[in-house]
C-alpha cells in the first residue's frame, strides 16, 4: 500500500478504535501512565468520529474525503477549510461529510490521527534501534530526522502539522503522544544502559523529542534556501545533546 493511501486507511482505523474506546469507557491510547489517562478525560468526544463506517463502499467514502481534505488543506490552509467545500470536491453530499464527522474539526482530527499513529509506530522501531548498544546511534540520529521531513511532505503533511500547533483539541492529543513516545525513549536507553532516575530520564527524552517537533515545524515555515543549513544545526543539536547521556 502506498503512504499516502495507509494513512487515510490508518485515519479511518484509528478513529474507529477510537470510538469503541469511548463506547466501553476505555481510552483509545494503550499503555500510558494514570496521568495520561486523567488527560484523556478532558477530551471533547465532538472531536472524534461520528460513525464507525462498516460497508466497503462508506470506508472508501471516508478515505475519499480524508484523502480530498488533505489536498484541500494544502491549498486553502485552515482558515479556507470547510466542510461544504470538502464536499464539493470529493464529489458527496454534504450530509455524507455529516454522516461521518460531525465538523470540520472533526475530520482535522482524523487526519491528525492517521498521521500521529503512523509517527508512533515508525518511532518504534526507530526506539529499537536505539536500545542496541550494538547500532551507531549518532548515525541513526543523522538519518531519522530527515526521514521525518520525509514523511510530512506526503500531500496534507506539513498543513496538518500546522493544525495540530493551532487546534487545542488536536494539540492535546499531539502532548498525549510526544509523553507516550517519551516513556518508550526512556525504555529504549534504559535498555542501552543509561542510568539516571526515572524522572530526569524521561525529561530528557521529552526534551529531545520536543526539540526536534519544534525544529521540524520551523523548518516548514524557512525559505528554501535556508532549509538545508538549518536541518544540519537541528541534527547538529540532538546528537550533541544525546551525547551528554549516551557517550
Amino acid at each position: 500500500m502506498e503512504p499516502l493511501q495507509a494513512l487515510w486507511h490508518t485515519a479511518a482505523d484509528n478513529y474507529g478504535e477510537t470510538r469503541t474506546a469511548m463506547k466501553k469507557g476505555k481510552t483509545a491510547f494503550p499503555a500510558k501512565s494514570q496521568a495520561t489517562q486523567a488527560q484523556d478525560a478532558t477530551g471533547n468526544p465532538n472531536t472524534f468520529l461520528r460513525a464507525v463506517p462498516m460497508q466497503a463502499r462508506a470506508k472508501q467514502s471516508v478515505e475519499d474525503i480524508l484523502h480530498t481534505a488533505a489536498r484541500l488543506l494544502d491549498e486553502v490552509g485552515l482558515d479556507g477549510f470547510n466542510t461544504n467545500l470538502l464536499a464539493e470536491r470529493a464529489g458527496v453530499r454534504i450530509r455524507t461529510v455529516y454522516r461521518y464527522f460531525p465538523d470540520k474539526y472533526a475530520v482535522l482530527m482524523a487526519l491528525a490521527a492517521g498521521m500521529m499513529k503512523q509517527w508512533d509506530e515508525w518511532m518504534d522501531r526507530e526506539f529499537q534501534k536505539l536500545a542496541d548498544p550494538n547500532q551507531d546511534w549518532e548515525t541513526e540520529q543523522r538519518r531519522i530526522i530527515p526521514l521525518l521531513l520525509k514523511n510530512i511532505r506526503q500531500p496534507g503533511g506539513v498543513s496538518v502539522l500546522k493544525a495540530i500547533a493551532a487546534i487545542p483539541q488536536v494539540m492535546e492529543s499531539d502532548m498525549l503522544l510526544l509523553d507516550r513516545m517519551s516513556e518508550k525513549m526512556s525504555a529504549a536507553l534504559k535498555q542501552r544502559g543509561i542510568k539516571l532516575p526515572p524522572a530526569r530520564l524521561h525529561s530528557v527524552c521529552k526534551v529531545s523529542l520536543l526539540s526536534v517537533n519544534s525544529g521540524v515545524e520551523v523548518y516548514f515555515r524557512l525559505e528554501e534556501t535556508q532549509r538545508a543549513q538549518f536541518l544540519s544545526e537541528l541534527i547538529n543539536m540532538q546528537i550533541a545533546y544525546l551525547r551528554l547521556y549516551l557517550d
